[in-house]
């Protein structure tokens, strides 16, 4: 992700059920970048719609979230208190 100032963190595979990937998928992927907005302009129509949808969460981070085409899930964001303007 040369170029867009990333960091990417992963998420360690969880108890069972987590081997029935059409159910369950312990694995995530969360790209950290002040570009979020950039990303997620880029790949909107793989956001999950409507609750991925880039906003401020509750929990500070200003984010989206993608399901990739074996369910992993995908999170791209930046502390809130981080971005311009607020």
């Amino acid at each position: 992700m040369t170029g867009w100032d990333c960091e990417v963190h992963l998420r360690q595979a969880e108890a069972a059920p987590w081997n029935v990937p059409e159910e369950h998928n312990p694995f995530g992927v969360f790209i950290r970048t002040p570009e979020v907005d950039k990303i997620a302009a880029r790949v909107d129509d793989l956001i999950i719609k409507p609750g991925g949808v880039l906003r401020h969460r509750e929990w500070g981070l200003y984010e989206c979230g993608l399901q990739g085409h074996d369910g992993m899930l995908i999170r791209i964001g930046w502390p809130s208190r981080l971005m311009s303007g607020q």
